[in-house]
């Protein structure tokens, strides 16, 4: 004989049989042709999880080499890696270098995420701006 779920927990407490529900949500921004330095983007709430990474690029650079990074922390590169943003298109997070990171972060810690946007030849006149879209649950 087993038991039901509703016989170990009455309705609407959080136990290890009924977790407690999380929201899926976007924290979307703009890195520009000008950002070459290393900057926050954004910040993510203590304890989510991201899901999955997206780049919109709608205007094609000049530049002999267009690439964006973004990070977490003091890491540039551990979610979006050297990303070509030479051209317009739409990346998502199965790419080679656009990395998701499914795993939690640490209790109690907001993420910090940061952005660079780097390029190769006579500085660019066209191109960008470049929304990254990232996607979490909290």
């Amino acid at each position: 004989m087993g038991f039901k779920q509703s016989e170990l927990q009455p309705p609407g407490v959080v136990s290890t049989i009924t977790p407690a529900a999380k929201d899926v949500r976007v924290k979307a921004f703009q890195i520009a042709r000008t950002d070459t330095t290393q900057f926050t983007a954004a910040w993510l709430p203590a304890n989510a999880s991201i899901l999955n990474v997206s780049v919109r690029r709608s205007v094609t650079s000049d530049a002999q080499t267009a690439s964006i990074s973004v990070g977490y922390g003091s890491t540039t590169n551990n979610l979006v890696n050297g990303l070509d943003v030479k051209t317009a298109g739409l990346s998502f997070g199965t790419l080679d270098t656009v990395i998701a990171q499914p795993e939690g972060n640490q209790p109690g810690t907001d993420i910090k995420i940061t952005a660079v946007y780097a390029e190769t030849g006579t500085a660019s006149t066209t191109g960008g701006p470049f929304v990254v879209m990232i996607q979490y649950v909290n």
